[in-house]
C-alpha cells in the first residue's frame, strides 16, 4: 500500500492479482460520512463497500508488489513474477482524464525478480520523478558470502 504524493490516492497491489487497485481518499471519507459500509470489524473500524471507494484498477502484470510515484501523475509498480516495472497513470486529480486515467503506459524489464522500488523523493509530497531504483530480491544468494551486501545488482532506471 502506497499513498500518492498529492495524498489523493492509495495504491494497493497484491502478488496474486495482476491488477493494482487505486482507492480515492475523498471517496473513502464520503463513504464513512454517509455510512456506506457493511458493518464494522471487532475493533469498530468500518468495512467499506469496495465499489464506493475505488477510483480505478489497472492491469499491470504478474506479481505487483511495491509502488513509487514521479510527482507528475504517474505511478511505478514492481512486478515480482514478470521481473519488470509497470508505469501507469493516476486519475482526474492528477490531471489525467478519460482514457488517460488509470492506464498502463509502459513496462521496463529488470534482470532479477524485483522486490521493492526506491525513487528520488518518491515517498514524499515533492517526488521529483527523475530516477527509480529496482531493488532485486533474488540476486542476494547467487554470489559467495564475502562480506557485507553490496548493491551491485540494483538497477537504476532513468525516468
Amino acid at each position: 500500500m502506497d499513498v500518492s504524493p498529492d495524498g489523493n490516492y492509495i495504491v494497493v497491489g497484491g502478488k496474486l492479482d495482476p491488477h493494482v487497485t487505486i482507492y480515492d481518499i475523498d471517496m473513502i471519507k464520503a463513504a464513512i460520512a454517509n455510512k456506506t459500509f457493511d458493518g464494522t470489524d471487532e475493533f469498530g473500524v468500518p468495512i467499506l463497500k469496495f465499489d464506493s471507494v475505488v477510483a480505478g484498477q489497472v492491469e499491470v502484470g504478474l506479481g505487483p508488489l511495491h509502488t513509487q510515484f514521479d510527482g507528475k501523475g504517474n505511478a511505478f509498480t514492481s512486478l515480482f513474477l514478470d521481473s519488470a516495472v509497470a508505469k501507469f497513470s493516476l486519475g482526474n486529480k492528477a490531471g489525467k482524464k478519460g482514457a488517460d486515467a488509470f492506464k498502463l503506459l509502459d513496462k521496463v524489464k529488470v534482470h532479477y525478480n524485483i522486490g521493492h522500488l526506491a525513487s528520488s523523493e518518491g515517498d514524499t509530497v515533492a517526488a521529483d520523478g527523475r530516477y527509480l531504483v529496482a531493488l532485486n530480491k533474488w540476486s542476494i544468494d547467487r554470489f559467495p558470502v564475502i562480506g557485507t551486501l553490496k548493491p551491485q545488482n540494483f538497477q537504476l532506471i532513468d525516468l
